[in-house]
């Protein structure tokens, strides 16, 4: 038998273990979430090596102000939003002069979320924009600035309402210290191949001084090899993949046109440059108008099937070139997957309220300066 003493001591050493458990697997659960590694794009890199496909995993969450922010299951973000006196420092380090974002409809809301995030530390203004009521490029927005001549630029009327090209320099104040511009482009690229814009040259005094004996044939051989050679070359190109593709492709061609995209891109983008290269998000079926609710792609697909497909084409593409270390293409989290879990922002099925895509440049612009 125990005495009265002997076992009011084992209640409190059981008490005292209870504690000491509960503290341990607090500090692990603590250690657990913290632990994991800050984002970045080697984060990213690897997680694509290794899992064969870009990061899904995460969910949106409110932050202290009420804001739904991403946070990825990989890694972790020191803060819900960067902060913008961090923006203007970590460009000025990574020597970062010129961005240029390609896209369609979505991505020029990038380009304008970009934008608006600089406008709070920078002064922007803009330099040069061409926005036609008849959906037609025009030449004369790519000679200003360059040495090509209007004449060899053929233009073709697009499919896409919202895409234009336009121009802007945002300085920062020389009060702040760190004075410098930095200048964002965005060039329409509504398909992964086209012919909207391209170049004919059929007399040799034509080029002199100028392109040399060149022909370009698509829009992205016109951008890559021509327009972007005839200025200093971005620092950045953020490219993002169209919602546009599937209505004209089919998967296989779609993959083909990936493949001649990615092969302009090791050709031509000098090593200096990186280029981070975005998957296609989800679409939201109830807010399209009916005669598009039920469309199917290829005869088979739903949209959202088909997306997801064409984001395992473009990884598959892209994998060789993840898997190395110096190349210039970089990844970065599934744009599907985190479209997809905030559907309620879709305002036609196709684009999403602004703070979509201010949310997803503020996670990039997080990565980009660890």
């Amino acid at each position: 038998m125990c005495s009265r003493r002997q076992r009011k001591w084992r209640w409190v050493a059981a008490v005292c273990a209870v504690i000491i458990l509960t503290l341990t697997a607090l500090r692990t659960s603590t250690s657990t979430r913290t632990g994991r590694p800050i984002c970045s794009f080697d984060i990213i890199r690897e997680h694509c090596v290794k899992h064969n496909y870009f990061p899904t995993g995460g969910q949106w969450v409110n932050d202290k102000h009420g804001d739904e922010v991403f946070v990825p299951d990989i890694c972790r973000f020191t803060e819900s939003a960067i902060k913008v006196d961090k923006v203007q420092n970590c460009l000025k380090r990574r020597e970062v002069k010129r961005m240029l974002f390609l896209g369609d409809s979505n991505g020029i809301r990038y380009f304008e979320a970009m934008v608006h995030l600089l406008n709070k530390t920078f002064l922007c203004k803009l330099e040069k924009t061409h926005r036609s009521p008849d959906f037609l490029p025009d030449a004369m927005y790519f000679t200003n600035g360059t040495r090509l001549n209007a004449s060899d630029i053929v233009v073709h009327y697009r499919d896409c309402r919202q895409c234009y090209e336009t121009l802007v320099a945002c300085t920062a104040p020389q009060n702040q210290g760190v004075s410098f511009t930095i200048k964002l482009e965005f060039l329409a690229m509504e398909y992964f191949l086209d012919t909207e814009v391209t170049t004919v040259r059929t007399k040799k005094q034509n080029n002199i001084g100028r392109a040399g004996w060149h022909h370009s044939t698509s829009t992205q051989e016109f951008i890559f090899s021509e327009y972007l050679k005839k200025q200093p070359y971005p620092d950045v190109i953020l490219l993002f993949s169209s919602n546009h593709d599937k209505a004209r492709n089919t998967l296989e061609k779609m993959r083909a046109d990936m493949e001649y995209l990615k092969s302009l891109i090791n050709v031509y983008v000098p090593s200096t440059t990186e280029v981070f290269w975005f998957s296609t998000l989800s679409e939201y079926n109830n807010k399209k108008p009916k005669a598009y609710r039920n469309r199917k792609y290829e005869r088979k697909y739903a949209a959202n099937e088909y997306i997801q497909l064409e984001n395992r084409h473009l990884f598959e593409v892209l994998l060789p070139e993840l898997s190395k270390r110096d190349s210039v293409i970089k990844p970065f989290f599934d744009i599907y997957s985190m479209s997809y879990g905030v559907l309620h922002w879709s305002t036609d099925g196709i684009h999403r309220e602004k703070r979509w895509y201010r949310a997803i440049m503020s996670r990039w612009l997080q990565t980009f300066c660890v």
